[in-house]
């Protein structure tokens, strides 16, 4: 019997990438997927390959970082399938997170990505909140963009 370093089972967007990312370090693996590969979990998902944003308020600092660091690895070797995408966080009267916070925060995530163009943020001036599509603008006091990535596969 064949003896492999890594077996993975289901050949979704994650199993996919993590054997490549083994088969790229050098170890023999498996795939073991009980359809056709990439067959249903791809069209179910948000298909983000985000930064690790949300791992910043419980202070997972390195888990941030690591996020950052795949997902620039993401951008470069799979340019033709993974994209940067803006996302715009509203702040309202009764937000809990003031404007002040969240660049705090974005600020903090760029410190973690090495300034990297991706994690460029800023706040959206008011003259343009028209232009955010279905963006309740009653009570709208600031909006902040950010950018995370997001893969388009076939």
């Amino acid at each position: 019997m064949k003896e492999y370093d890594v077996i993975i089972v289901g050949g979704g967007i994650h199993g996919a990438g993590v054997l490549q990312a083994v088969a790229a370090a050098g170890y023999t693996s498996l795939l073991i997927e009980k359809h056709a590969l990439a067959s249903g979990t791809s069209s179910r998902s948000s298909k983000l390959i985000h930064g690790g944003l949300r791992y910043l308020e419980s202070g997972q600092f390195a888990l941030v970082r690591e996020s950052l660091r795949e997902r620039a690895i993401h951008l470069r070797i799979a340019a033709e399938l993974v994209e940067l995408k803006p996302f715009y966080i509203p702040v309202y009267r009764d937000t809990r997170r003031r404007p002040w916070q969240l660049k705090l925060g974005l600020g903090m995530y760029a410190l973690l990505g090495g300034f990297d163009p991706g994690t460029r943020f800023g706040a959206v001036p008011k003259r343009d909140w028209s232009t955010l599509d279905g963006l309740d603008t009653r009570g709208l006091t600031a909006v902040i963009r950010y950018h995370d990535a997001q893969t388009d596969d076939p």
